[in-house]
């Protein structure tokens, strides 16, 4: 990452001056925590406002960090609180909803439009390539695009970073070696230089660690519009990989300014974007990646993932809230079974709901695993009793105890005790998997695919227990 791109894993610090809609300029500081917040503190030796709280439209500023890297600086949607008031002047505190910043000119929220919009997710760099051998990717200019609907089109691209090609010294710029002679060097030099040297203006020496993949997204009308879509992409790419940290490191907005002809880059800092930790996605062992997917079929799944907002945003929700939390709790155990009984709404299954969902998310596994997720189930939910117990077999009375779970854990009362969670974990566990199987089953990615991705993760939860 350039050091003047905004990195949303590390603390910073800017200051600089501040400029309020009405050309009161006024000295200020921006302070951005990791995992936390960030605030924006305005100095004066005069009032701002007479107001205690005033909603201010647009701030603009021009900042540096402690780098000395210099950024212009656009606030949108602000509020402004009076913090103190002393025989240094007036503080005040700062509240915003959207930060752009730019290395040449600020973004003018009323005025200026935006061209395109590229987003960096902490994990896609892995989803789209290994780590390890991000040194063999080659570049293709615009991998993958699409038209998901009216007005929206979705692009995988890649940024690559090079240097120029030397005439001479090309060896060196490339290869080390301490075992060749002189002469073996110069030989391969020559041979170097009869190669290159007359495409030196189409190709550059690659530097791999500067190589990564990111998502572009055409003719969206205003920062409003970016919001869902950040959600959906991300809630998508939570599932395919599994990695609940997946979050925004950065986003880049391209505006076109229609008077002066020229583009300006932009860096966006929303609270929604801090991520928490960094991707553990592991793309050698994981069951998808990019190349999983032909064109046809991610447009299918962006196809689906924006038709169908309203029906898979609540599911979507219901994940990325759960793993907010630190620790499994009953209500997160609660939500799950919600989902559970939702899924099997939707599908007409009837009183029989809980067992015919779990049983047909069995039946697609190997017999092994089958029979040891039957298992588990029966051992996690002994503690939990129903009628008729001895009357009810296998999926049946599992189906018949889920109920009587999410019975226990909806409805409670004084005379109830908490869900001992030590003894749901692994069932929490399969729920998701359940859940995360269905949203896929909506987004008609293939059975084959999406057997492939639960039985990979089943195993672990299996093999865990």
């Amino acid at each position: 990452m350039n050091n003047h791109e905004i990195d949303f894993l590390k603390n910073k610090t800017y200051i600089g001056i501040f400029y309020l809609p009405d050309d009161k300029e006024v000295m200020g500081q921006l302070i951005y925590q990791k995992n936390s917040n960030f605030e924006l503190k305005l100095f004066s030796d005069f009032p701002l406002d007479k107001e205690k709280e005033t909603a201010i439209p647009f701030i603009y500023g021009k900042i540096h960090d402690e780098q000395y890297e210099t950024y212009f600086i656009s606030l949108k949607d602000c509020q402004l609180f009076i913090n103190s008031l002393g025989s240094y002047g007036y503080q005040y505190q700062v509240f915003f909803d959207v930060a752009l910043f730019s290395r040449h000119r600020t973004f003018d929220f009323s005025k200026d439009s935006i061209k395109s919009i590229s987003l960096f997710y902490s994990n896609w760099n892995e989803f789209c390539y290994p780590q390890g051998f991000k040194s063999h990717a080659p570049y293709i200019n615009k991998m993958l695009s699409f038209r998901v609907k009216p007005g929206l089109r979705i692009t995988f691209n890649q940024n690559i970073s090079s240097h120029y090609l030397p005439e001479k010294g090309i060896f060196d710029s490339i290869f080390c070696s301490s075992k060749l002679s002189n002469e073996e060097k110069s030989l391969i030099e020559k041979q170097l230089e009869q190669t290159l040297v007359p495409y030196k203006d189409k190709i550059g020496i690659k530097i791999p660690d500067k190589h990564d993949w990111l998502i572009n997204i055409n003719t969206v009308r205003n920062i409003e519009d970016l919001y869902p879509i950040i959600y959906d992409i991300k809630s998508l790419l939570t599932c395919l990989t599994y990695d609940f940290s997946t979050n925004i490191d950065k986003i880049r907005i391209v505006s076109n300014n229609g008077e002066e002809k020229y583009d300006s880059s932009f860096f966006m800092l929303k609270h929604i974007h801090i991520s928490e930790r960094r991707s553990f996605y592991h793309h050698q062992s994981a069951p998808f990646k990019l190349n999983t997917f032909t064109q046809n079929e991610w447009a299918t799944i962006f196809k689906h993932l924006f038709n169908n907002k309203n029906k898979l945003n609540k599911y979507f929700f219901i994940l990325l809230q759960n793993h907010a939390d630190k620790v499994i709790t009953e209500f997160s155990l609660t939500n799950y079974l919600t989902c559970i009984d939702a899924i099997g709404n939707s599908k007409k299954y009837g009183k029989i709901k809980y067992e015919l969902v779990l049983s047909n998310f069995a039946s697609e596994l190997k017999k092994d695993d089958k029979n040891k997720l039957l298992s588990l189930f029966r051992k996690e939910l002994k503690f939990v009793k129903v009628k008729n117990e001895q009357k009810k077999k296998s999926w049946g009375l599992i189906g018949l105890k889920i109920s009587e779970l999410r019975a226990l854990t909806v409805h409670f009362n004084d005379k109830n005790t908490e869900t001992d969670m030590s003894k749901c974990i692994e069932i929490y566990r399969v729920l998701e998997l359940i859940i995360i199987d269905y949203i896929f089953e909506c987004l008609q990615i293939e059975k084959e695919k999406r057997v492939k991705y639960k039985e990979h993760y089943i195993s672990k939860i299996l093999r865990d227990c």
